[in-house]
């Protein structure tokens, strides 16, 4: 007789493993949920174990557990840091193009007019250069 489901052959041999096509009995199906009960209990006992030991541990060590909260609140601070660093050097980046483009304006509109130097100054093209 089966431990596992009760049926009349060797452990191990049950129909199911092996893929035959046999109805199962009303038996069968009641051990089946019985063993799927069971196995969810145990799940979330295990689960309830482990969060019961992570707050034994940070009992028992209090200390230790603030440190590696600094810790890890240090290493969010310093990505948030970094991150900062990069929006800034992207900004930068995005003033510098902005920049070159209306020197490059500029320079075309000087050629277009063939202007002077001297005469750059009483036009409304080094205003712009002036607020650049």
């Amino acid at each position: 007789m089966c431990d596992f489901c009760g049926g009349d052959h060797p452990n191990g041999h049950c129909s199911y493993l092996n893929n035959s096509p046999k109805v199962e009995d009303p038996f069968m199906l009641e051990r089946m949920s019985k063993v799927e009960e069971t196995l969810t209990k145990l799940v979330i006992m295990e689960e309830n174990s482990m969060a019961t030991i992570r707050n034994i541990e940070i009992q028992t060590n209090p200390k230790e557990h603030c440190n590696k909260v600094i810790t890890e609140k240090e290493e969010e601070t310093e990505n948030l840091e970094r991150e900062m660093k990069r929006s800034e050097e992207e900004k930068l980046k995005i003033r510098r193009e902005v920049f070159l483009k209306k020197i490059y304006h500029i320079l075309i509109l000087l050629q277009k007019q063939r202007m002077t130097k001297n005469s750059l100054t009483n036009c409304s093209l080094g205003i712009i250069l002036l607020e650049i």
